[in-house]
């Protein structure tokens, strides 16, 4: 079995038979609203052939339509079989025939001597967004085992964990997430520049402890930090350097300094894309090449022109007036998933609005009012600034933009009083919209 890598979260897989898994695979669109580019960029060549694509989530940085449009429609899928079918009813819209659902560890035969399965969510817990929507993929051949564990969190897998140790109790390469991917420090406003880059530092060391945990568990041969590093583009370029979000080789630093006992019976892989490893030999068809620090800033220089769906010309232009009666059916619509998920909170929610107005929403049932008239003395409050085109896009549905999708690209601007992460607002902010 060899494992080829083609950047970000996307892998190729080949069986010992020359089956191949294409994972993930994110070559064209930038991800998350406009705002996400894979670096270094990769040309990918579509008349290669293609046996099977995995889709493990439907973030856009994992499930890329622009991408997945330029496949011969012939290619098989495979995905987990979730109670909500949209990952599966999208990928059958853009005309694929043959989309394969698996159940949580159920085995399925590529070849003659390979067999994959999938493991997805075995408990609903309705705060953990990730815990609904993510999975991970795992190949054998009856002479080594891959686990694609892409972006589960360690935390929120035991049980699935514990399904896969028993079932496998060797792992010879376990390939997982390590870094952040979310809008935070680089979005909380209310921060410091300083204070962002301690906190950066601090969820970076975070991420990187949350694999250690999980390498110690599956405790596989070798293991791969990848999936989750990104370059923000556009207008928000100069963000990236309070991102806490390290590159994989950065991470391999990291664990030679900081947690040694991971590499005293393991290697830790590190790949160029285009490059591929052999399970078999232990071997990769050229050592990691480091990119200089002039090519990254060359990088980010060239798309910071780049403008994301709401910026167009073409995009519309509401005004105030326009939003109002989406309020109401966002709110209405949030507040009976909050009430499903039997949550409060006295923090106060305060959304930007033009002309000096403010959208303050309770988060324990007492309404929302407009007003612009703020007094926010001894109160605790989280203050959203989105731009306006977008809040409207993001009122009308997921149709147009999604606020999870919005958030992950750094869209969203925070001012919070005090800086603490009540992880339901975020939750039910998703389902603010009309």
């Amino acid at each position: 079995m060899e494992l080829e890598f083609l950047g970000a979260a996307s892998l190729m897989i080949h069986s010992a038979n020359n089956t191949t898994i294409l994972c993930d695979p994110w070559f064209d669109t930038p991800a998350f609203v406009g705002s996400w580019l894979p670096f270094p960029k990769l040309e990918y060549d579509y008349s290669r052939h293609i046996d099977y694509i995995y889709i493990s989530h439907i973030h856009s940085d994992h499930f890329d339509l622009e991408t997945l449009s330029k496949f011969d429609k012939r290619t098989k899928f495979l995905i987990y079989k979730f109670d909500n079918p949209f990952l599966y009813m999208r990928i059958k819209s853009l005309g694929f025939e043959n989309v394969y659902q698996l159940s949580c560890g159920e085995e399925f035969a590529i070849d003659k001597s390979t067999y994959v399965k999938i493991y997805g969510p075995t408990e609903s817990d309705s705060f953990a967004k990730q815990d609904v929507i993510d999975t991970s993929l795992l190949v054998a051949d009856g002479e080594h085992v891959l686990l694609n564990f892409n972006d589960n969190i360690y935390e929120l897998r035991d049980e699935v964990l514990k399904k896969i140790k028993k079932e496998h109790s060797r792992v010879d390469l376990l390939c997982h997430g390590y870094t952040s991917a979310s809008s935070y420090p680089q979005c909380t406003i209310s921060l410091s520049e300083d204070e962002m880059l301690r906190e950066r530092d601090r969820v970076t060391e975070l991420c990187l402890k949350r694999s250690e945990k999980l390498i110690e568990f599956v405790d596989p041969a070798v293991f791969m930090p990848f999936a989750g590093f990104y370059v923000l583009c556009g207008d928000l370029s100069n963000l990236n350097k309070f991102k806490a979000n390290l590159h994989p080789y950065e991470a391999l630093l990291y664990y030679r300094k900081n947690m040694p006992h991971l590499l005293q019976d393991r290697s830790c892989l590190v790949m160029n894309i285009n490059e591929t490893y052999c399970l078999k030999t232990n071997s990769l068809s050229k050592s990691y090449q480091h990119y200089e620090q002039s090519e990254m800033d060359k990088f980010i220089k060239d798309n910071s022109s780049i403008r994301y769906p709401y910026q167009h010309k073409d995009a519309y232009e509401p005004m105030l007036i326009d939003v109002l009666p989406l309020i109401e059916k966002a709110y209405d619509r949030m507040n009976s998933k909050r009430l499903d998920m039997a949550f409060s909170t006295e923090t106060k929610i305060l959304l930007k609005l033009p002309d000096g107005y403010y959208l303050d929403m309770s988060m324990a049932g007492a309404g929302y009012q407009i007003s612009n008239n703020l007094n926010l003395d001894d109160i605790n409050y989280v203050m959203m600034e989105v731009d306006f085109r977008l809040l409207y896009m993001l009122l009308k549905g997921p149709k147009y933009a999604h606020w999870d999708n919005a958030d992950h690209g750094s869209h969203i601007k925070y001012n919070k009083n005090p800086n603490v992460y009540e992880k339901g607002i975020y939750h039910l902010m998703c389902y603010f919209h009309s």
